[in-house]
């Protein structure tokens, strides 16, 4: 269900309500919406870390140490977390 939910938002929206709110959108590397496919993976591979500790971890340390903070869903699905401008 959380899979689903984020992959819908962010194909149609590039946010989840989360996302909304603190102002940041998760693009593709040209800075468009995620794909379906992209999406559903970035999604899949975000949750695996509640499946397993040490892929939290990584992802933690990638975020800290990666030039663009990007963590194990971000380069899977060649996606990054980018501010939103309001309008």
């Amino acid at each position: 269900m959380l899979i689903a939910y984020e992959s819908l938002l962010l194909i149609n929206r590039g946010q989840t309500v989360g996302k909304m709110v603190t102002k940041i959108a998760v693009v593709d590397q040209s800075g468009s919406y995620l794909t379906p496919s992209k999406a559903a993976l970035r999604s899949v591979v975000k949750f695996l870390p509640f499946v397993g500790s040490l892929l939290l971890l990584i992802s933690l340390v990638l975020i800290i140490t990666h030039e663009q903070r990007q963590a194990i869903h971000d380069l899977v699905a060649d996606s990054r977390v980018v501010y939103k401008k309001v309008s």
